[in-house]
């Protein structure tokens, strides 16, 4: 539920910086993203809702420079994932509890998306928690519904990319490596998840999605 709910206050900010509106050389405001001020992130200090030139080229005034909309974008996921993901898996928390840190990380990702896929926001198939290993597989993503919804498929991706910024902010501290070479919102017919113990995955991080 909590990923749910970050991903539709994810997908508001996103569609805003979507929107066409008209062309502007003014620059945007300063914005403060943090987990606990989502608010600043679709607003300006003073409350009105936030503006963000647009330009021809598709492109965002960033301070002095012009990035891309989907670089703009893809730099508040980042941004966003290094406080959310930590408060999804409430992870100080998970950390105190009694037992191993990595199987307790386990089974708190294995309980979550089996809830997930019984909601049915995302389809999980083929849960396997092995030896110093979990897996599972990932055929329906409701990122990329969203998108679909929304006519903009291209921001499914954005939802790989919170994890790829996210993940490691908290895997030091349960001792876990993550490896996923597939995703859906980017090209693959599945999003292959795998955690293994530190030490013990396979030296591909390079190819994670």
């Amino acid at each position: 539920m909590k990923r749910l709910i970050s991903t539709f206050i994810i997908i508001y900010t996103i569609v805003i910086a979507f929107q066409s509106q008209s062309y502007s050389n003014e620059l945007p405001p300063i914005i403060d993203i943090h987990m606990h001020a989502f608010d600043k992130m679709i607003r300006t200090p003073d409350g009105t809702p936030l503006h963000v030139p647009r330009y021809p080229d598709k492109s965002i005034r960033k301070g002095s420079a012009l990035v891309t909309r989907d670089e703009f974008v893809k730099g508040i996921m980042q941004k966003v994932a290094v406080y959310s993901m930590p408060a999804m898996y409430q992870i100080d928390d998970l950390v105190k509890c009694e037992g191993d840190p990595f199987e307790n990380f386990v089974k708190f990702t294995a309980a979550w998306f089996n809830a997930m896929n019984e909601e049915g926001t995302w389809k999980v198939e083929e849960m396997r928690s092995e030896k110093d290993k979990l897996t599972f597989t990932v055929t329906e993503c409701t990122n990329c519904t969203l998108g679909e919804a929304y006519d903009c498929p291209e921001i499914a991706k954005l939802g790989c990319d919170h994890d790829l910024a996210g993940y490691p902010v908290i895997l030091d501290k349960v001792n876990a490596e993550f490896r996923r070479p597939h995703t859906i919102a980017k090209g693959d017919e599945y999003c292959d998840f795998s955690f293994y113990r530190k030490g013990t995955a396979p030296d591909t991080e390079h190819l994670n999605k």
